[in-house]
């Protein structure tokens, strides 16, 4: 523990080590510079957050609720302008079914962020069924890490793009009556 504690101290001290090396040990005494707030922090693009879900399932687990907490705590900080939520499933259901589940577990998303007091004109719901694995996988192949919603979200003077994928086909889920057709 005292050396890792030591190799800290060496990098607060010395600054790049891994780059230029340190001329001398550091002081026992001197201490890490500190971190700026939160607040000035300027971020470059978006914010990720993942949510994971059972297979065939849109309930929100007791660990998707701390990351939803943890976002809306975030975007207190961040002020995120645009909240970009995309659904995803994994392959092991027929197409149109997964679309609908990726858009189920992206509006559950959704709709407990507006019920922690985000704004629902800043929120854009995307399904995007099984395209854009995180692992993939051969067809009908029950996955964990797909079955998830990704939440970005953008803070000012970030690009922001139409949706967050650019590759790939676009799924367009079309409501009537807020029931997906």
């Amino acid at each position: 523990m005292a050396s890792l504690r030591n190799a800290i101290l060496a990098i607060a001290t010395c600054g790049a080590l891994l780059l230029t090396g340190c001329a001398q040990s550091p002081s026992p005494h001197v201490t890490a510079p500190s971190l700026p707030e939160a607040s000035c922090f300027e971020c470059s693009g978006p914010l990720e957050y993942l949510i994971f879900f059972d297979w065939n399932s849109a309930q929100l687990t007791p660990k998707a609720d701390k990351t939803i907490a943890r976002f809306l705590s975030d975007s207190k900080t961040f002020d995120f302008t645009e909240i970009y939520v995309s659904g995803h499933t994994d392959s092991s259901g027929a197409d149109p079914y997964n679309l609908k589940l990726s858009f189920k577990r992206a509006q559950a998303v959704a709709n407990q962020l507006i019920a922690g007091g985000i704004p629902k004109d800043n929120i854009k719901v995307f399904a995007y069924g099984e395209a854009h694995m995180l692992v993939p996988t051969l067809p009908n192949t029950r996955t964990p890490q797909n079955r998830r919603v990704e939440i970005f979200g953008y803070p000012p003077a970030t690009t922001i793009p139409a949706q967050p994928y650019h590759t790939g086909p676009i799924k367009v889920i079309r409501l009537k009556n807020g029931i997906m057709i």
